[in-house]
């Protein structure tokens, strides 16, 4: 069972992983902040290994190049902390088979990460991809 400490801990860890890998595209963290074998699922896919998160996060930055999340709330519970962000960028390159509009997005997301010994083991995201794939301008798909 996670302590308070730990759980602060795994709190400000998923914090610096958001800031410094993520928004400062600083890949030479991925070893600080991922398990070797970590499990990284979104709504495009899943991928296993660090260097495999390295990839895909790199392809994003690519099809948007200020991409950045931005944390709105934090709950911590033993190993798992859940993130409620907002996530922004511009489509300035392929995204999805999608060619660059230029458009910018803002939608939600949620992401759900478990720890093991102070790096992130497995990784949840759940961003608004409809949401964003219209603010692109590449869908004309309405919801009920």
């Amino acid at each position: 069972m996670a302590s308070v400490s730990e759980t602060r801990t795994n709190k400000e860890i998923v914090r610096r992983f958001a800031n410094e890998f993520v928004n400062e595209s600083n890949y030479d963290t991925a070893r600080e902040f991922l398990d070797a074998d970590i499990v990284d699922s979104t709504s495009l896919g899943e991928t296993t290994g660090r260097e495999a998160v390295v990839e895909t996060t790199e392809e994003l930055r690519k099809a948007f190049p200020d991409f950045v999340v931005t944390p709105e709330e934090t709950v911590a519970e033993k190993d798992t902390v859940v993130v409620r962000m907002t996530q922004r960028g511009t489509h300035e390159g392929v995204f999805m088979g999608y060619e660059p509009t230029g458009n910018a997005f803002e939608i939600g997301a949620m992401a759900f990460l478990r720890l093991e010994d102070g790096k992130i083991a497995e990784r949840r995201v759940r961003p608004d991809v409809l949401g964003m794939l219209r603010q692109l301008g590449v869908t004309t798909l309405q919801t009920a």
